[in-house]
């Protein structure tokens, strides 16, 4: 609490006590009942009237963080109230101009030659889509991604694409150190491909 101002430091107790319920305030305005909250809830005392009063002082204020006063972004995304801060946005702007730069980074582009080697050394069929998506994850910049439904062998056409990256001692003799990510826990647990 960074109030000395007494009613300051009984809004933030009761904030702190009352989280959940705020947090489902949100999650159910103009979704769920009042009955419904409060059955989430089992135990809250607050009526809707009330937390309608924490969030608009919330709204109005703003709130701190990491030191930093910021004010608080409300609004309607596919029928859901969705709830950021300014200094979420501006990490999300930063995060999205990086990645932008970073993938019309081509110096770090595999070669057509060594993704065909490396295509060829797996033994796998590709289909021409999946080589096309191999082809363009190997030469792209220096952030790619990669995307498909399920069972469309995402996760197998890596395979040539890690083995050329590995090979490639253009950066070390040992062959590129590879990082990944992966929302799947199957293909970040699959000690063959650099997903941690």
């Amino acid at each position: 609490m960074r109030s000395r101002i007494e009613p300051m430091e009984k809004i933030a107790r009761t904030l702190r006590s009352h989280r959940g319920l705020i947090l489902n305030y949100f999650r159910a305005k103009k979704q769920l009942s009042n009955g419904v909250v409060e059955g989430r809830n089992n135990k809250a005392k607050l009526t809707m009237a009330d937390i309608q009063r924490i969030v608009d002082l919330l709204v109005s204020g703003g709130i701190r963080v990491a030191g930093e006063h910021v004010a608080l972004v409300v609004g309607l995304f596919e029928d859901k109230v969705r709830v950021s801060h300014t200094a979420q946005i501006r990490i999300e702007e930063k995060l999205a101009q990086l990645a932008q730069q970073n993938a019309r980074d081509r110096s770090g582009a595999l070669s057509v030659t060594a993704l065909r080697s490396a295509i060829d050394a797996s033994g796998l069929g590709f289909t021409s889509e999946q080589r096309a998506a191999i082809h363009a994850h190997g030469e792209g910049g220096a952030i790619t991604v990669l995307t498909g439904v399920a069972g469309a062998g995402k996760t197998t056409l890596l395979q040539p694409v890690v083995a050329a990256w590995r090979a490639d001692q253009r950066y070390r003799p040992a062959g590129r150190k590879l990082i990944g990510t992966a929302l799947a826990w199957r293909q970040a647990d699959d000690e063959r491909y650099p997903v941690m």
